[in-house]
C-alpha cells in the first residue's frame, strides 16, 4: 500500500528495521604475555567502568556479540584504556657484614637479598665508602671482598626499570692485628706503698686505662685514665695482697686486658725515740733505735660442740689493737686440733 499519505503517487514502503544486538565484555590479568592459566572476569557491559584487577603485568579483554539475524554484523567503534602504573621499589637487606660488629679478618662474602614485588629488578651496586665511589653488581649477586684494616660504611643499592631505587646500609670495622696488653709491674712483694710502677707494654692501643683491686675484689683505684698510653705509678694507702688491672683498645673497637697480682708489706719497722735518763742527774741523753712495729689482735674465746661427722662454721671477733692495719690474717689452730678445723 502507500504510506506516503497520498503525497504522491510515487509509493513507499518500510524496507529496513532496526535490530538490537547485545554484547558482553570481559577482562583478566595475567603475569605473562598468553595469560596462561588466568580466567576471563565479566563485567558490566555499560561504559565507562573502573576496574579492579590483580596487579600483574598484562592486561586482556574481550568483547561477545550476539544479533538476531546472520544479516547483521555489529562491530566494536573505539576502546579507550586508561591506567595507573602501580610500581613500588625493590627491597634492600644486608645480611652480612652486621651493623656495627668488629671483625677480624678483611676477607668474606658480602651477603644481601633483594626483592622486587613487581619482578622488574634492573640493576644492584655496593659503595663502602657512602657512595662516593660505587661498585656494580652484576646479576645482583653476592660477592667476596677483600678489606684492608679499617671503619667502612657500606652501603648496597638497587633499581628497578622504572627508576625507583631502594638501598641498605651498615657500618663495621677490620681489625686483623687487634691490642695486645702486657704488664712488666707491679709484681711479687713491695715494700712500700707509695710510687708502685706501672710498667707496661701496649700494642695496638690509643686509649689505655687501669684499676686497683684487693685480692678479694674491693676497689682501691679507681678506672684512672693512663695519658698516651705512658707508664705511671700509683699509691696504695694500707698493706695487703693487690690486683692491678690493665685495659686498653683502639678506634675499630678491639680491645684486651691483663691482670697482675702483687703484695704490699710495709712492716720491717719503723723509728722510735727511746729516752733515757742519766744517772749523774746530768741533762737526758736521747738515743734512738729501730723496734719492729706489728699488728696485735685481740680474739674473743670461740667454744664450740661439734657432733661426729657434724660441719659447723665459727664466727669469731677479732679486734686490732696494733698500731698497723692488718689485712692478711690466718687462723692457726692450737696443737692437737689441726686436724677438727679446715
Amino acid at each position: 500500500g502507500d504510506c506516503n499519505n497520498g503525497a504522491s503517487n510515487n509509493p513507499r514502503g518500510l524496507t529496513n528495521f532496526i535490530q538490537q544486538s547485545s554484547l558482553n565484555v570481559q577482562v583478566r590479568s595475567c603475569d605473562d604475555s598468553v595469560c596462561s592459566g588466568e580466567s576471563w572476569i565479566d563485567i558490566t557491559d555499560t561504559s565507562p567502568q573502573d576496574l579492579s584487577l590483580d596487579n600483574n603485568t598484562y592486561f586482556q579483554y574481550k568483547v561477545d556479540f550476539i544479533s538476531p539475524d546472520t544479516s547483521v554484523s555489529p562491530s566494536l567503534e573505539s576502546v579507550e584504556i586508561n591506567y595507573d602504573i602501580l610500581n613500588t621499589a625493590p627491597v634492600v637487606e644486608i645480611l652480612f657484614p652486621l651493623n656495627g660488629q668488629l671483625y677480624l679478618d678483611g676477607n668474606f662474602d658480602l651477603n644481601f637479598s633483594v626483592i622486587d614485588g613487581e619482578g622488574n629488578l634492573d640493576s644492584c651496586w655496593y659503595s663502602l665508602d657512602s657512595g662516593v665511589t660505587n661498585v656494580s653488581l652484576g646479576g645482583c649477586m653476592n660477592v667476596t671482598l677483600d678489606l684492608a684494616d679499617d671503619s667502612y660504611s657500606l652501603v648496597i643499592y638497587a633499581n628497578d626499570s622504572l627508576g625507583l631505587i631502594a638501598s641498605d646500609s651498615v657500618g663495621f670495622y677490620i681489625d686483623s692485628t687487634g691490642v695486645s696488653v702486657s704488664i712488666v709491674e707491679p709484681t711479687g712483694k713491695k715494700s712500700y706503698r707509695e710510687n708502685i710502677v706501672l710498667d707496661f707494654d701496649v700494642v695496638g692501643g690509643v686509649n689505655c686505662w687501669y684499676n686497683v683491686k684487693t685480692s678479694i675484689g674491693g676497689a682501691v683505684i679507681e678506672n684512672t685514665t693512663l695519658v698516651d698510653c705512658a707508664n705511671s705509678s700509683f699509691d696504695v694507702s694500707s698493706d695487703g695482697n693487690y690486683v692491678l688491672n690493665l685495659f686498653a683498645n683502639n678506634s675499630f673497637g678491639s680491645f684486651n686486658l691483663d691482670s697482675s697480682n702483687f703484695s704490699v708489706d710495709s712492716s720491717g719497722g719503723s723509728v722510735v725515740i727511746v729516752n733515757t735518763p742519766s744517772g749523774s742527774g746530768s741533762g737526758g741523753s736521747s738515743s734512738f733505735t729501730r723496734a719492729s712495729v706489728v699488728a696485735k689482735l685481740e680474739v674473743e674465746n670461740i667454744s664450740v660442740i661439734s657432733l661426729i661427722g657434724e660441719e659447723r662454721n665459727l664466727l669469731a671477733s677479732v679486734k686490732n689493737v696494733g698500731k698497723v692495719s692488718a689485712n692478711k690474717c690466718n687462723l692457726v689452730v692450737s696443737k692437737g686440733y689441726e686436724r677438727y678445723v679446715d
